[in-house]
C-alpha cells in the first residue's frame, strides 16, 4: 500500500506506518476526540494535498505511550472490523 506497511482485517486497511507515521483509521467521533486531546494529530496524507479519509496520523506523543496506543489500535481494529468486508478486484490479465 503507496510503500507502507499496513494492516488489514476482512479487507479493509485499518493501520500502517508510512514513512516516519503511525496512521489509523478511525470513525468520525474518534478521530475528533484524539485530534483534540492531541494537537499534532492530523489527517493522514500518504502524499502531500491527498488526505485520506478516516485516517489520521499518530503523533510521537502518542505513539510512545503503550497503554494509550494499544488503546487506538484496538479502536481503529474494531471500527474496521465492523465495516462490510471489501470485495477484492480481480487482478488484471497480462497482454
Amino acid at each position: 500500500m503507496f510503500g507502507a506497511v499496513a494492516y488489514f482485517v476482512n479487507n479493509n486497511m485499518f493501520a500502517g506506518a508510512h514513512q516516519n507515521e503511525l496512521f489509523l483509521r478511525l470513525p468520525a467521533d474518534d478521530r475528533q476526540k484524539l485530534m483534540q486531546e492531541y494537537d499534532e494529530v492530523s489527517a493522514f496524507e500518504p502524499m502531500p494535498g491527498k488526505k485520506m479519509a478516516e485516517y489520521v496520523a499518530v503523533p510521537d506523543s502518542v505513539s510512545s505511550q503503550p497503554g494509550m496506543l494499544s488503546l487506538w489500535i484496538d479502536r481503529s481494529y474494531r471500527y474496521a472490523s465492523a465495516l462490510a468486508p471489501k470485495q477484492r478486484k480481480p487482478k488484471k490479465e497480462s497482454p
